[in-house]
Protein backbone atom coordinates (compact mmCIF):
# COMPACT_ATOMS: atom_id res chain seq x y z
CA UNK A 1 0.00 0.00 0.00
CA UNK A 2 1.42 3.36 -1.02
CA UNK A 3 1.36 6.44 1.19
CA UNK A 4 -1.21 8.07 -1.10
CA UNK A 5 -3.46 5.02 -0.96
CA UNK A 6 -3.13 4.83 2.81
CA UNK A 7 -4.00 8.48 3.34
CA UNK A 8 -7.01 8.37 0.97
CA UNK A 9 -8.67 5.30 2.46
CA UNK A 10 -11.97 5.78 4.37
CA UNK A 11 -12.02 6.41 8.08
CA UNK A 12 -12.12 3.32 10.30
CA UNK A 13 -15.49 2.44 11.86
CA UNK A 14 -16.43 3.77 15.28
CA UNK A 15 -16.40 0.77 17.60
CA UNK A 16 -17.49 0.54 21.25
CA UNK A 17 -14.73 0.36 23.87
CA UNK A 18 -12.11 1.03 21.23
CA UNK A 19 -9.70 3.89 20.75
CA UNK A 20 -8.19 4.61 17.36
CA UNK A 21 -5.27 6.87 16.49
CA UNK A 22 -4.68 5.67 12.96
CA UNK A 23 -5.01 9.10 11.37
CA UNK A 24 -2.72 10.67 13.96
CA UNK A 25 -0.01 8.26 12.81
CA UNK A 26 0.00 9.33 9.16
CA UNK A 27 3.09 11.43 9.84
CA UNK A 28 5.00 8.31 10.93
CA UNK A 29 4.55 6.54 7.61
CA UNK A 30 7.75 6.88 5.61
CA UNK A 31 9.78 8.39 8.47
CA UNK A 32 11.75 5.35 9.51
CA UNK A 33 8.96 3.48 11.25
CA UNK A 34 9.95 -0.18 11.37
CA UNK A 35 7.26 -2.38 9.86
CA UNK A 36 7.48 -6.16 9.84
CA UNK A 37 5.77 -8.60 7.51
CA UNK A 38 3.75 -11.39 9.05
CA UNK A 39 4.78 -14.71 7.51
CA UNK A 40 1.54 -15.36 5.63
CA UNK A 41 -2.16 -14.62 5.50
CA UNK A 42 -4.77 -17.27 6.08
CA UNK A 43 -7.15 -17.74 3.14
CA UNK A 44 -10.83 -17.40 3.91
CA UNK A 45 -11.92 -21.01 4.37
CA UNK A 46 -14.86 -22.81 2.86
CA UNK A 47 -17.84 -22.84 5.20
CA UNK A 48 -17.58 -25.91 7.45
CA UNK A 49 -20.29 -27.74 9.31
CA UNK A 50 -19.63 -26.16 12.68
CA UNK A 51 -19.90 -28.48 15.68
CA UNK A 52 -21.33 -26.39 18.51
CA UNK A 53 -21.66 -29.31 20.92
CA UNK A 54 -18.05 -28.94 22.16
CA UNK A 55 -17.25 -25.27 21.52
CA UNK A 56 -19.03 -22.27 20.06
CA UNK A 57 -18.41 -18.62 19.26
CA UNK A 58 -20.42 -16.37 21.57
CA UNK A 59 -18.94 -13.01 20.55
CA UNK A 60 -17.04 -11.74 17.54
CA UNK A 61 -14.99 -8.57 17.25
CA UNK A 62 -14.52 -6.72 13.97
CA UNK A 63 -10.74 -6.97 14.31
CA UNK A 64 -10.87 -10.80 14.30
CA UNK A 65 -10.90 -11.64 18.02
CA UNK A 66 -13.30 -14.41 19.05
CA UNK A 67 -14.79 -15.19 22.44
CA UNK A 68 -15.32 -18.96 22.66
CA UNK A 69 -17.38 -21.04 25.06
CA UNK A 70 -16.80 -24.77 25.63
CA UNK A 71 -19.60 -27.14 26.51
CA UNK A 72 -19.54 -27.50 30.32
CA UNK A 73 -21.25 -30.41 32.06
CA UNK A 74 -22.35 -29.46 35.58
CA UNK A 75 -23.93 -31.51 38.35
CA UNK A 76 -23.90 -31.77 42.16
CA UNK A 77 -20.30 -33.01 42.13
CA UNK A 78 -18.95 -30.01 40.20
CA UNK A 79 -18.31 -29.79 36.49
CA UNK A 80 -16.40 -31.29 33.56
CA UNK A 81 -15.49 -29.93 30.13
CA UNK A 82 -12.99 -30.49 27.35
CA UNK A 83 -10.85 -27.38 27.63
CA UNK A 84 -9.42 -27.88 24.15
CA UNK A 85 -10.51 -30.04 21.23
CA UNK A 86 -8.38 -29.63 18.10
CA UNK A 87 -11.03 -30.73 15.60
CA UNK A 88 -13.72 -28.49 17.12
CA UNK A 89 -11.33 -25.53 17.24
CA UNK A 90 -10.25 -26.11 13.63
CA UNK A 91 -13.84 -25.71 12.52
CA UNK A 92 -14.06 -22.30 14.19
CA UNK A 93 -10.51 -21.03 13.56
CA UNK A 94 -8.91 -22.80 10.56
CA UNK A 95 -5.12 -23.00 10.12
CA UNK A 96 -4.19 -22.22 13.74
CA UNK A 97 -1.62 -24.78 14.90
CA UNK A 98 -0.53 -24.52 18.54
CA UNK A 99 3.03 -25.39 19.55
CA UNK A 100 3.36 -24.15 23.15
CA UNK A 101 1.31 -23.71 26.35
CA UNK A 102 2.14 -20.95 28.85
CA UNK A 103 0.78 -20.65 32.37
CA UNK A 104 1.06 -17.73 34.78
CA UNK A 105 -0.20 -16.84 38.25
CA UNK A 106 -0.72 -13.23 39.29
CA UNK A 107 -1.84 -11.60 42.52
CA UNK A 108 -4.53 -8.93 42.62
CA UNK A 109 -3.55 -5.60 41.02
CA UNK A 110 -0.80 -7.19 38.89
CA UNK A 111 -0.76 -5.97 35.30
CA UNK A 112 1.17 -7.84 32.59
CA UNK A 113 1.63 -6.38 29.11
CA UNK A 114 1.33 -5.24 26.50
CA UNK A 115 3.41 -8.03 24.92
CA UNK A 116 3.98 -9.35 21.40
CA UNK A 117 6.68 -10.92 19.23
CA UNK A 118 7.65 -9.00 16.12
CA UNK A 119 9.27 -11.61 13.83
CA UNK A 120 7.61 -14.69 15.29
CA UNK A 121 4.08 -13.37 15.83
CA UNK A 122 1.90 -15.54 18.01
CA UNK A 123 -1.79 -16.27 17.84
CA UNK A 124 -3.03 -16.89 21.39
CA UNK A 125 -5.93 -18.80 22.93
CA UNK A 126 -6.36 -17.45 26.46
CA UNK A 127 -8.38 -18.92 29.32
CA UNK A 128 -8.47 -18.45 33.09
CA UNK A 129 -7.83 -21.41 35.40
CA UNK A 130 -8.43 -19.53 38.66
CA UNK A 131 -9.90 -16.13 39.42
CA UNK A 132 -10.73 -13.32 37.02
CA UNK A 133 -8.83 -10.98 34.70
CA UNK A 134 -9.42 -7.91 32.56
CA UNK A 135 -7.96 -8.97 29.20
CA UNK A 136 -6.79 -6.55 26.49
CA UNK A 137 -5.65 -6.93 22.87
CA UNK A 138 -4.29 -4.08 20.71
CA UNK A 139 -4.24 -4.33 16.90
CA UNK A 140 -0.70 -3.72 15.58
CA UNK A 141 -1.34 -4.69 11.92
CA UNK A 142 -0.37 -1.52 10.07
CA UNK A 143 -2.89 -1.64 7.23
CA UNK A 144 -5.70 -3.18 9.24
CA UNK A 145 -8.75 -0.89 9.47
CA UNK A 146 -8.53 -1.38 13.24
CA UNK A 147 -4.83 -0.53 13.62
CA UNK A 148 -4.30 1.25 16.93
CA UNK A 149 -7.59 0.10 18.46
CA UNK A 150 -8.06 -2.10 21.50
CA UNK A 151 -10.61 -4.62 22.72
CA UNK A 152 -11.12 -5.50 26.36
CA UNK A 153 -13.27 -7.98 28.23
CA UNK A 154 -13.41 -9.90 31.50
CA UNK A 155 -12.43 -13.57 31.54
CA UNK A 156 -13.05 -15.80 34.56
CA UNK A 157 -12.54 -19.41 35.59
CA UNK A 158 -16.21 -19.57 36.60
CA UNK A 159 -17.51 -19.06 33.07
CA UNK A 160 -14.74 -20.96 31.28
CA UNK A 161 -14.71 -18.64 28.27
CA UNK A 162 -11.63 -18.47 26.02
CA UNK A 163 -10.37 -15.57 23.92
CA UNK A 164 -8.78 -16.21 20.52
CA UNK A 165 -6.29 -13.45 19.62
CA UNK A 166 -4.88 -13.73 16.08
CA UNK A 167 -1.23 -12.99 15.29
CA UNK A 168 -0.58 -9.27 14.94
CA UNK A 169 -1.87 -8.09 18.32
CA UNK A 170 -0.23 -6.96 21.55
CA UNK A 171 -1.75 -8.67 24.59
CA UNK A 172 -1.98 -7.82 28.28
CA UNK A 173 -4.17 -8.41 31.31
CA UNK A 174 -4.93 -7.11 34.79
CA UNK A 175 -5.67 -9.43 37.75
CA UNK A 176 -9.05 -8.57 39.26
CA UNK A 177 -9.25 -11.39 41.83
CA UNK A 178 -7.03 -12.16 44.83
CA UNK A 179 -5.24 -14.71 42.64
CA UNK A 180 -5.56 -15.07 38.88
CA UNK A 181 -4.04 -18.02 37.04
CA UNK A 182 -4.20 -18.17 33.26
CA UNK A 183 -3.17 -20.62 30.56
CA UNK A 184 -2.69 -19.62 26.96
CA UNK A 185 -1.79 -21.63 23.90
CA UNK A 186 0.44 -20.04 21.25
CA UNK A 187 0.95 -20.66 17.53
CA UNK A 188 4.71 -19.99 17.64
CA UNK A 189 7.46 -20.58 20.19
CA UNK A 190 8.62 -17.95 22.65
CA UNK A 191 11.58 -15.96 21.31
CA UNK A 192 13.04 -13.52 23.83
CA UNK A 193 14.95 -11.57 21.19
CA UNK A 194 11.71 -10.92 19.26
CA UNK A 195 9.62 -9.86 22.25
CA UNK A 196 8.35 -6.28 22.38
CA UNK A 197 6.34 -4.35 24.98
CA UNK A 198 3.98 -1.44 24.41
CA UNK A 199 3.52 0.86 27.39
CA UNK A 200 0.43 -0.26 29.31
CA UNK A 201 -0.79 3.30 29.98
CA UNK A 202 0.11 4.83 26.62
CA UNK A 203 -1.89 8.10 26.39
CA UNK A 204 -2.80 7.61 22.72
CA UNK A 205 -4.23 4.14 23.26
CA UNK A 206 -5.93 5.33 26.47
CA UNK A 207 -6.90 1.82 27.59
CA UNK A 208 -9.51 2.00 30.35
CA UNK A 209 -7.87 -0.33 32.87
CA UNK A 210 -10.05 -1.03 35.93
CA UNK A 211 -7.20 -0.31 38.36
CA UNK A 212 -7.99 2.43 40.88
CA UNK A 213 -4.31 3.05 41.61
CA UNK A 214 -0.90 2.14 40.30
CA UNK A 215 -0.79 -1.54 39.25
CA UNK A 216 2.06 -3.89 40.10
CA UNK A 217 4.38 -4.11 37.07
CA UNK A 218 7.56 -5.93 36.16
CA UNK A 219 10.65 -3.86 35.38
CA UNK A 220 10.27 -4.89 31.73
CA UNK A 221 6.70 -3.68 31.52
CA UNK A 222 7.61 -0.39 33.17
CA UNK A 223 10.05 0.16 30.28
CA UNK A 224 7.41 -0.42 27.59
CA UNK A 225 7.64 1.91 24.59
CA UNK A 226 4.92 4.37 23.54
CA UNK A 227 2.61 3.13 20.81
CA UNK A 228 3.92 5.77 18.39
CA UNK A 229 7.42 4.28 18.71
CA UNK A 230 6.46 0.61 18.70
CA UNK A 231 7.50 -1.88 16.01
CA UNK A 232 4.39 -2.85 14.07
CA UNK A 233 3.37 -5.35 11.41
CA UNK A 234 2.90 -4.68 7.72
CA UNK A 235 -0.06 -6.97 7.08
CA UNK A 236 0.21 -8.26 3.52
CA UNK A 237 -3.52 -8.74 2.92
CA UNK A 238 -6.75 -7.78 4.70
CA UNK A 239 -7.26 -9.45 8.09
CA UNK A 240 -9.16 -12.72 7.86
CA UNK A 241 -12.93 -12.44 8.00
CA UNK A 242 -14.60 -14.37 10.78
CA UNK A 243 -16.64 -17.36 9.74
CA UNK A 244 -19.99 -15.74 10.56
CA UNK A 245 -19.16 -12.89 8.19
CA UNK A 246 -18.46 -15.40 5.44
CA UNK A 247 -20.99 -18.14 6.19
CA UNK A 248 -23.75 -16.30 8.07
CA UNK A 249 -24.16 -19.40 10.23
CA UNK A 250 -23.32 -18.34 13.77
Amino acid sequence: MSLAQYQSRPSPPKLPRHRTIVHELDSRFGKGTRLFHLKSCHPIPACPSINTTLMKIIREYSSGLLLLEPKIYRDDRGHFFESFHQAAFDQLVPNAHFVQDNQSLSHQNVLRGLHYQIRQPQGKLVRVLQGEIFDVAVDLRRNSPWFGTWNALTLSAEHGHMLWIPAGFAHGFYALSAVAEILYKTTDYYAAEQERTVLWNDPDLAIEWPSSGAPLLSAKDQRGVPFREADTYDWMCPPIATLSAVCHRI
